[in-house]
Formats: C-alpha cells, structure tokens, sequence
C-alpha cells in the first residue's frame, strides 16, 4: 500500500483470528466456506488477470470490491464469535 500513499490501520490476518491451524494455508475461497458456510464464484479470468497493470479494468474493480466486503463479513463473523 506504500507504493500508492495509503496507509491501513487495525489489519488483522483472518486466517490466524479464528485460531483454527487449519486455516493457516487457506485463501478467502476457503474461509467463506468455512465461516461464512457459502462460496463465491469468481470468474478465473479475473483472477489470473494482470493485477500490475497501472488501471485495473472494471472487472478487477468488482472483483477487489467483492473479495473486502467477504474480508469483512468474516471478520464480523469471527470477532462475533
């Protein structure tokens, strides 16, 4: 985030909040399913698309939008806990 001047303040690292071992390997994919009990689908050409590019494409936008907002319902979630 230094590269583009921001700064993100109280980040947590989901995988470790739960304190389940298992989830140490896991991406978001797996901790929806597992906390959320629901998967979402993403289209793989979005995924293996050029993240580097100087201007993501609207596609990558959504994408980048969808995957924060289930950062934070797990979060909810797990804190909730």
């Amino acid at each position: 985030m230094d590269d583009y001047g921001l700064s993100v303040g109280n980040d947590v690292d989901l995988r470790e909040t739960g304190g389940f071992e298992k989830w140490k390997k896991s991406g978001i994919k797996g901790l929806e399913r597992e906390v959320l009990g629901k998967g979402v689908e993403k289209p793989k050409r979005i995924t293996l698309s050029r993240w580097d590019n100087a201007w993501l494409s609207d596609a990558q936008v959504q994408y980048a939008c969808l995957d924060a907002f289930l950062s934070w319902k797990i979060g909810e979630s797990l804190l909730a806990a």
